[in-house]
Parts: structure tokens; C-alpha cells; sequence
């Protein structure tokens, strides 16, 4: 039986991942921006949001990438819950945003 050694890309192929989300955050909030003369108020929290979100992930990047890394390096460790919680929760608010404002 041969022994599969992850140098890494299991940590950086996650990173892309939160990358991407980021990157639609910030599509996202500029697509809304669009719509800032028809729905002043929504539209604007619906832009301000995702940038936020956006500007939270990366600011907790470098700390997540680490952890990841020492998580597989030890080989145990605990998946960071608040960042999935928050994107999603963001994400859902967004969503009843659109519904109700359009």
C-alpha cells in the first residue's frame, strides 16, 4: 500500500477557493451597484455587504492558510466554523434583501 504525502495543495487549493468567493463578493457588489437609482437604500447595503464580507476574508487569510497548513502537518485539527457562518449568513441576508427590495 502506498502512502499519499499532501505537500500543500490541499491548503492552497482552499485558499483559491476563498479566493473566488471574494472575487464574487466583490462582482456582486458591483453588479449592485447598478441598480443604486432605481433601489437607493437596498441597493447600497446590497453593495456595502459582500464588501464587507470581501474585506473580512482577506483580512483573516494569511491566518487561515496557516492554521491549515499546522492542521495538516499535525494531521488533527478543527475546521474554522465563523468564516463559513458568516459567508453564509452574509450571503442568505443578501438574499431576503433581493427578494423583499426587488
Amino acid at each position: 500500500m502506498s502512502v499519499v504525502t499532501d505537500t500543500g495543495l490541499q491548503v492552497e487549493r482552499t485558499l483559491l477557493a476563498w479566493v473566488r468567493t471574494q472575487i464574487g463578493l466583490g462582482v456582486f457588489a458591483g453588479l449592485t451597484l447598478h441598480w443604486l437609482d432605481l433601489h437607493h437604500a437596498s441597493a447600497l447595503f446590497m453593495a456595502l455587504l459582500p464588501l464587507l464580507l470581501s474585506l473580512a476574508l482577506y483580512c483573516g487569510q494569511r491566518r487561515r492558510f496557516q492554521r491549515q497548513r499546522d492542521m495538516l502537518i499535525a494531521e488533527q485539527g478543527h475546521p474554522s466554523i465563523l468564516p463559513v457562518m458568516s459567508v453564509g449568513i452574509g450571503v442568505s441576508a443578501l438574499a431576503l434583501i433581493a427578494v423583499f427590495a426587488i
